[in-house]
């Protein structure tokens, strides 16, 4: 929060970060009501989501003494991402390569474009963060003997939620792929993200990152986030005849650093199976989250910065 106050020129850029995120809080609720009123829309919504982000329960456990786990370069980008702030190494103007038809975006709209783009290499963008994500929760269950596997697959039947067919049969995988082209829907080609047992019962976890300081979301809640995405999890695999709906768990962890009730319910029954301290547990897995946002902004800002320089990324 204090870095994204810096944008709005409410503080000298010579002053030093905060040593915690209590002391970034506090500098925050200091300059809070004086900088918002000078704000206009869409500038003050944005900031007031931060404010809720920030206040959120959770969301500033990453920050303090990261150098342990997360390599500078790497937490000023979850920083950035996290306060939707600049990067001042970049231009200002910058285009997606992929996405032509978007046009010419400010940097900060671009950096949280570029993150969640599935155009980009997968390395500069979500996907790295989401399988580091997913590989964390695994090596936490394989390494203190729960049976866990990444990206189960082995569905006797599948049910297209927009045609309604049903797929069934030996040849399923190339069912599957032949209603992709024909129908338009790609239908789940893989499964779920982790399959566990917990506590004698099959859990299908598909786990998800959500960007709730994205403009586009600024006036949605937490609650009613988690919930959409919930419902389209379920039209993918739960409506569809995949997975049973008392084995399915949607885990939604925040771009800010929080987790949701039902992630935080997973963590409770993963820390029980395992038999791991679940303090502990959910700090690693908050640091996760944070390292593979902010290794994945990291590199998209280094491909930016290079592709800018070349006259590939930058406006013309």
């Amino acid at each position: 929060m204090y870095n994204a106050l810096h944008e709005f020129d409410r503080n000298g850029p010579s002053q030093q970060r905060p040593k915690s995120q209590k002391d970034a809080t506090l500098e925050m609720h200091l300059a809070n009501k004086e900088t918002i009123s000078k704000l206009k829309r869409p500038d003050r919504d944005e900031i007031l989501r931060l404010l809720e982000a920030n206040a959120t329960k959770g969301s500033g456990g990453w920050m303090d003494n990261p150098t342990t786990w997360m390599p500078p370069s790497v937490y000023a980008s979850a920083w950035r991402l996290r306060c939707r702030a600049k990067a001042r190494s970049l231009p200002d103007r910058l285009q997606c390569p992929g996405c032509p038809k978007l046009g010419v975006m400010e940097q900060v709209d671009f950096a949280n474009h570029v993150h969640g783009c599935t155009r980009v290499p997968s390395g500069s963008n979500a996907t790295r963060a989401h399988d580091h994500l997913v590989r964390h929760l695994w090596k936490i269950l394989d390494a203190n003997a729960v049976t866990a596997t990444q990206e189960p697959r082995g569905f006797q039947s599948y049910t297209c939620s927009d045609c309604k067919k049903t797929l069934e049969g030996e040849n399923l995988r190339t069912q599957v792929r032949t209603h992709d082209r024909t129908c338009g829907t790609r239908l789940y080609r893989s499964g779920v993200d982790l399959e566990a047992f917990l506590g004698r019962a099959r859990r299908m976890i598909d786990v998800t990152i959500a960007h709730a300081t994205s403009p586009s979301l600024c006036k949605t809640s937490f609650d009613a986030i988690v919930k959409e995405r919930v419902l389209e999890k379920k039209k993918r695999y739960v409506d569809s005849g995949m997975i049973p709906a008392d084995e399915f768990v949607v885990a939604v962890a925040f771009s800010h650093g929080a987790f949701h009730d039902g992630f935080v319910n997973l963590l409770t029954d993963i820390a029980r199976e395992a038999a791991v301290d679940f303090d502990s547990l959910v700090r690693s897995t908050r640091n996760c989250v944070m390292w593979g946002q902010g290794a994945a902004v990291d590199a998209a800002f280094r491909m930016a910065a290079t592709g800018a320089r070349r006259g590939r990324w930058a406006e013309s």
